[in-house]
């Protein structure tokens, strides 16, 4: 529950911080601060090199004297990975930041956002280091700080001194050095002068074959950024970043059912019979809320984004039900796929996550040129369905589960037609007027209604959920609940 709730901490400060650099920065500049970002996300991605999933493999096999030599060895190498990367990309920051995003006059951004990352992996590794070590006081309270430091460097930078874009990635340069000293007062006596090569080469061989898959997620999800920059503008950046923050209020619920279902779903796996009955139940409560969240972003997301952002962003809004999707079909594909995993076949997720890439990669080149922030979010989209019905279909394979189609198609279908009258709606009026917010709650209402009339919804359903939260928290057998 504390790592849980700390993952859930760092998506709810984005989408703090969100409405304060919508409303202090420009279009332009919203957009230039997320393709940097994006840039440092992958960077970090790749002076990981998978090592951390090597050291929690091979840490509680380890005995006391062995583990102290993982810590410091994983320690010393991300710091090492971490300088001997970032000195040079700081020294040539002008020419990277021509051929990366065609403008040598953004390099004083891109150095201090390189700046940052030597003291973000310091932070990442101590945090690893509490985690297997159990030190979960200590790891909530650093990542606590650490957010709490960003918030209130970014308040004083970009809301009272108004330096704009330098004001972020000052912030952010601020907050990782902060966070990284108290990290280490924290933590230092689980670090020593030490390193180890042969536990360098252990948990290097199991990272190295996890990188490209951890790349492909990231061009799955992220690379739309670089094809607007090259087809399109910063401006273009700034709105589908907005719409993404806007569809990620979802995020907050999907993350937290992403770290619960792997346990509960492995231990009902020996249990064929009620494996399968609950998967399939799970599955479709999924959907349930997550299409119906879905329609009511969408219907409302003028208004949400004029309340979070500004009207500049309005036209963003449109966007929504896209990236709703593609994110329901990313946590989706986890349920479908459980097969894979029970069958030990698990290079199927990487068939699935590159089959995505691809697909992603070719509507990027194909659509975007053409439709712009539109296009880039029907390739998400489409990368995202591609992977999940991959998942399906390989699940299914080695594990079949009755899913209910013929529901999960009119449930799918009652959605999307309530999100496109709304969309419909938006194009005639202005937003906040009281007649279309009326007629918009009436839509909702209508959808709400029409899943209990083609019994999509039973009337002991809200019951059933509930005797199932119950049943976990008292630690009694799920299936009872059902």
């Amino acid at each position: 529950m504390i790592y849980g709730l700390n993952a859930a901490i760092q998506k709810f400060i984005s989408f703090f911080l969100f409405p304060l650099y919508a409303r202090m920065l420009t279009k332009e500049d919203f957009g230039l601060q997320d393709i940097i970002l994006v840039s440092i996300i992958v960077l970090s991605t790749v002076l990981v090199l998978g090592m951390d999933s090597g050291v929690m493999l091979h840490y509680y096999g380890a005995d006391e004297g062995e583990k102290e030599k993982i810590r410091s060895t994983w320690f010393w190498t991300e710091l090492c990975i971490a300088l001997i990367v970032c000195i040079p990309l700081w020294v040539f920051a002008a020419p990277i930041s021509r051929a990366i995003f065609g403008r040598a006059d953004i390099a004083a951004y891109f150095r201090l956002a390189v700046l940052s990352v030597p003291f973000s992996r310091v932070s990442a590794a101590i945090l690893l280091v509490l985690r297997l070590a159990f030190k979960s006081g200590k790891y909530i309270l650093m990542s606590t700080a650490g957010v709490l430091f960003q918030v209130a460097a970014s308040i004083l930078f970009v809301l009272i001194w108004r330096k704009g874009v330098y004001g972020v990635f000052q912030a952010i340069l601020i907050a990782s050095i902060i966070q990284a000293l108290f990290g280490l007062i924290l933590s230092y006596r689980y670090f020593h002068f030490a390193f180890s090569l042969r536990w360098f080469k252990a948990t290097l061989a199991v990272g190295i074959p996890l990188l490209p898959v951890a790349l492909s997620v990231w061009v799955l999800n992220y690379s739309n950024r670089y094809f607007l920059m090259h087809y399109g503008s910063l401006g273009d950046i700034g709105m589908f970043s907005v719409a993404l923050r806007i569809s990620s209020i979802l995020l907050f619920v999907f993350s937290a059912f992403e770290i619960a279902w792997g346990p509960f779903a492995y231990s009902l796996a020996q249990d064929k019979e009620t494996a399968r009955k609950i998967y399939a139940r799970v599955l479709m409560y999924f959907l349930i809320f997550s299409i119906g969240a879905t329609v009511g972003l969408s219907l409302f997301g003028r208004e949400v984004t004029n309340l979070l952002a500004t009207r500049v962003y309005e036209s963003s809004a449109s966007l929504v039900p896209l990236l709703c999707f593609s994110s329901i079909c990313w946590v989706a594909l986890y349920i479908v796929g459980m097969g894979v995993g029970i069958a030990k076949k698990t290079y199927h997720n990487t068939i699935a996550i590159l089959m995505g890439v691809l697909i992603n990669t070719f509507f990027n080149f194909m659509l975007i040129p053409a439709w712009g922030i539109i296009g880039a979010s029907l390739a998400t989209a489409g990368g995202n369905f591609v992977a999940l019905i991959y998942m399906y279909f390989s699940g299914q394979h080695y594990f079949r589960v009755p899913y209910d189609l013929k529901k999960i198609f009119i449930l799918a279908t009652l959605g999307s037609t309530s999100i496109a009258l709304g969309l419909i709606l938006d194009s005639y009026r202005d937003a906040w007027n009281i007649q279309l917010v009326v007629m918009k709650v009436l839509i909702l209402a209508l959808f709400i209604l029409m899943l209990f009339i083609f019994r999509i919804i039973r009337k002991d359903s809200p019951q059933i959920i509930w005797r199932m939260i119950i049943s976990g928290l008292n630690k009694r057998p799920v299936l009872k609940s059902f």
